[in-house]
């Protein structure tokens, strides 16, 4: 059916993808590829086309390389920014299991370059201020935390951040301003 569909509508990057995924799942991955790259020749700025490549084509190298090798892809405005933040949970979550310098630098790294690229994004902001507080930087969280609650105050979990490390770092006043705005 996916063929049918991708024959009846040869530029729809919606059936490609489709088609890609399918292919892979099957274990074809030249031709996965090869759908990949013509879903980026219809859109450039496709981010699971992307991010398929990437993934295959990093497939043997270690974490730190692969998230560097995002790097062009997030400075992206075009692509799409939830399969962006989709791509670092996984990384997040690693570093929340056990942390390493390394892989904090990198998401560190990705998440300044989401913020400069979707900056009117509370999520962005938010992850951002995961990463930080996972990798100890409490002032660079708290800063990225009170971002997002500017952007969006309806999620309670950013406020939460805030307040406990408002409380980690024992600044009452800011503890004490968020508690009352909260």
């Amino acid at each position: 059916e996916i063929y049918k569909l991708h024959k009846l509508y040869p530029d729809n990057t919606e059936y490609l993808y489709m088609l890609a995924t399918y292919q892979k799942q099957k274990g074809n991955k030249q031709l996965s590829d090869s759908l990949s790259r013509e879903i980026l020749r219809i859109d450039p700025s496709d981010a699971r086309a992307t991010l398929a490549l990437a993934q295959n084509s990093t497939k043997n190298a270690d974490d730190v390389t692969y998230l560097q090798s995002l790097k062009p892809l997030f400075s992206n405005t075009q692509s799409n920014l939830d399969v962006k933040i989709i791509e670092l949970i996984p990384f997040v979550e690693k570093l929340n299991e056990k942390y390493d310098p390394a892989i904090s630098a990198e998401l560190i790294v990705l998440a300044e370059i989401l913020a400069k690229t979707h900056q009117k994004e509370a999520k962005v902001f938010s992850l951002t201020g995961d990463i930080y507080n996972l990798s100890n930087n409490h002032p660079e969280a708290i800063k990225a935390y009170k971002s997002a609650r500017s952007l969006d105050k309806s999620t309670f979990t950013v406020w939460e951040q805030l307040m406990e490390l408002q409380f980690i770092t024992r600044d009452a006043n800011g503890l004490f301003n968020t508690t009352e705005n909260a």
